[in-house]
């Protein structure tokens, strides 16, 4: 549990490697041979080069276009070659002290008789009185409770498992489901997350479409707002497909998060 660089290194890894064979690729389609370009005394001259001979490409607007993109495309590919060879390398040398980290010093009997568990360890204390503190639940419809997270956390909805799931993963304190009261509304933010300066962050996540549902959650952005909260700075909210990117979604979030 919580951040680990070399998993991160791996995620950049395969995506490094991915991008690379599709610029390879391209490349491969190009035409032979390499752009060569010579300053006359009112314009540029373009030529083709290859081993044996070198012509003018001026007058093919086409195969101009394709040498400058295969110029474009090499040095791209010079980048991505040398960033996934770094990264291999690093990968390689972090693995043995990764495999190691995932060893626990302590058996959970060990931590248990200290009255701690493993999670307890990756939150500093602060965060731990914050999480532990007692906020109603919203007690509506238990029936749809049906999800749960490896904490043992409760949710609605695949959509509300897989955001619960990554907040753990980085150990960021939230409370789920839980009844706020702002401006005299009392309301269930799906996700009250701490933020490290204390301050809070809403996230709000939008599964369904239906006129019931629509009809009553779309107040609640509206309250926020009244209350001070702005997706620019401690409102984040999520719809369904949003979800169909993670990565894209965490991305995001860590903006906010980390402000």
């Amino acid at each position: 549990m919580g951040v680990d660089i070399y998993e991160d290194l791996l995620i950049i890894q395969k995506k490094c490697s991915n991008i690379l064979d599709v610029e390879k690729k391209k490349y491969a389609k190009l035409p032979y041979g390499t752009l060569s370009v010579k300053k006359g005394n009112e314009y540029y001259c373009f030529y083709r080069r290859m081993p044996n001979s070198i012509v003018g490409i001026k007058k093919n607007p086409q195969l101009l276009r394709q040498l400058i993109q295969k110029k474009f495309l090499k040095s791209n590919l010079d980048y991505l070659e040398f960033a996934s060879k770094e990264i291999n390398k690093t990968v390689r040398a972090l693995a043995p002290a990764y495999r190691k980290s995932q060893i626990p010093p302590l058996s959970d009997e060990v931590l248990k008789s200290a009255n701690l568990s493993p999670d307890e360890l990756h939150y500093t204390e602060e965060q731990l009185d914050w999480m532990s503190e007692k906020w109603p639940s919203n007690t509506k419809h238990p029936e749809q409770l049906i999800y749960t997270t490896k904490r043992g956390l409760k949710v609605r909805s695949k959509s509300e498992l897989h955001i619960a799931e990554m907040l753990d993963a980085h150990c960021i304190p939230y409370h789920y489901d839980c009844l706020i009261e702002i401006n005299g509304h009392v309301i269930s933010p799906d996700f009250v997350i701490l933020k490290p300066n204390g301050d809070w962050i809403i996230w709000e996540h939008f599964g369904l479409l239906s006129d019931e549902y629509v009809r009553k959650n779309s107040p609640k952005p509206f309250l926020y707002a009244r209350a001070g909260f702005t997706t620019t700075r401690n409102l984040f909210i999520t719809f369904e497909e949003d979800l169909l990117d993670m990565e894209q979604v965490e991305a995001m979030f860590f903006t906010l998060y980390n402000m």
